[in-house]
């Protein structure tokens, strides 16, 4: 069985974890600031996902020993809170210098029907999209909704091949 990686990383909350526990069939290990779950594809793939909680110290992750076999990225960000995605622009930066491996840049919402604009939102100064990153929103704790963001990861991943 060939197994695919990918890493979930979010400002310090539930919505990683949360994140994780929609899209895998079982949150395999879990901690304050890590989880881990896997996800089946088929009977030849299988997508283990690793979730991080930033607490805003950056550096205490080794991601030069991470990254390389990593297929790609999915930065959680809560959508109504602008001090989220300020506390994940470092890491986004450490990723679009020097990591190229494709993004999902995703404001986590309560309900991807009606998305609203937050105003915080044209405060910051924005979010640099690169060739290989995709912005969406979801729902950390649909199913359905956070598949989706893993589904368009990995077509991200099989539009470079």
């Amino acid at each position: 069985m060939r197994i695919g990686e990918l890493l979930v990383v979010s400002p310090p909350g539930k919505l990683c974890e949360q994140f994780i526990a929609s899209v895998c069939d079982v949150l395999e290990q879990k901690n304050d600031e890590t989880c881990y779950g896997r996800m089946p594809v088929n009977d030849e793939l299988a997508v283990h996902i690793y979730g991080v909680q930033l607490n805003g110290n950056i550096d205490a992750v080794s991601w030069d020993l991470i990254s390389p076999k990593l297929l790609g990225y999915i930065l959680l960000f809560d959508w109504d809170d602008a001090d989220s995605l300020e506390k994940l622009s470092p890491t986004l930066d450490i990723f679009s210098a020097q990591f190229h491996a494709p993004l999902m840049i995703v404001g986590c919402v309560k309900n991807t029907t009606k998305i609203p604009m937050s105003p915080d939102f044209y405060e910051v100064a924005g979010i640099p999209i690169e060739k290989e990153t995709r912005f969406s929103f979801c729902t950390a704790t649909d199913p359905i909704s956070a598949r989706k963001i893993v589904a368009t990861l990995i077509d991200i991943l099989l539009e470079k091949v």
